[in-house]
């Protein structure tokens, strides 16, 4: 839990960051340096991996999102995501538990980066 904590709260200092950046002039082109930059670092914790991985070593490949807990999905959609690399639950659930207003921002963010 100890890995899931450091990268929820790091994410949470970077949105926070480059929200404020964004009121400076050339914020779009200085993002993008940033998002590229961030793309290449291991920081993605994956459901059941014991390491993060980088949105780079995915490029041919997308990165889910965990199915949201309060909707009712079919055992067929369940067998297909269970198959692809999802993003871990865990990182969500602390960031909902401690920031939860901060949760979509977040998401948003991790959708930048790919």
């Amino acid at each position: 839990m100890f890995s899931f904590l450091v990268v929820a709260e790091w994410l949470l200092c970077l949105d926070y960051s480059l929200r404020k950046s964004r009121e400076e002039a050339h914020h779009s082109e200085r993002e993008k340096e940033i998002i590229a930059k961030l793309k290449q670092l291991k920081i993605i914790p994956l459901k059941q991996q014991t390491q993060f991985v980088s949105i780079d070593q995915f490029d041919k490949y997308s990165i889910a999102f965990p199915l949201d807990k309060k909707g009712k999905y079919s055992q067929h959609l369940r067998l297909v995501l269970d198959d692809r690399p999802t993003l871990d639950e865990q990182l969500f659930n602390y960031i909902e538990d401690k920031y939860p207003d901060q949760l979509e921002a977040i998401k948003r963010l991790l959708k930048k980066l790919g």
